[in-house]
């Protein structure tokens, strides 16, 4: 996750790694090769700040200073998931997160994270579960 801000003379680039928390809702109860799945998800996420440089590369928060290094928000979305048979599954989703503290430790700035995300992946069993 990332993000990045056009200040007057400058780009900030923020970067994290995001852990959520999510409850899933799938629709349907077919669970056999070639079948779909529509699913609903919510909850809460935690981003923690990896660095913060501007457009030359330079640390814009050395001393974490300026921003603060953890964030929390709350993630929604949807998508679908196509069963490749053997607990394999195909994964799309999409997926908005709204950070919901102040990641600016500027009393007289107000910052928080948004962003909208399209994931693809594959999920399969490791072991006998």
């Amino acid at each position: 996750m990332g993000a990045n801000i056009n200040e007057n003379t400058d780009q900030i680039n923020l970067n994290y790694i995001q852990v959520p928390v999510l409850a899933t809702y799938y629709f349907g109860t077919k669970n056999e090769a070639g079948s779909i799945r529509p699913k609903l998800f919510v909850g809460p996420h935690l981003n923690f700040l990896l660095n913060s440089s501007n457009k030359a590369g330079n640390d814009i928060n050395p001393d974490g200073t300026r921003f603060n290094a953890v964030d929390f928000g709350a993630t929604l979305g949807g998508g679908l998931n196509y069963n490749l048979g053997s607990k394999s599954w195909i994964n799309f989703d999409v997926r908005y997160g709204i950070g919901l503290i102040d990641i600016s430790k500027d009393p007289n700035v107000t910052m928080t994270n948004r962003g909208l995300s399209v994931n693809l992946g594959v999920s399969f069993p490791i072991g006998s579960i």
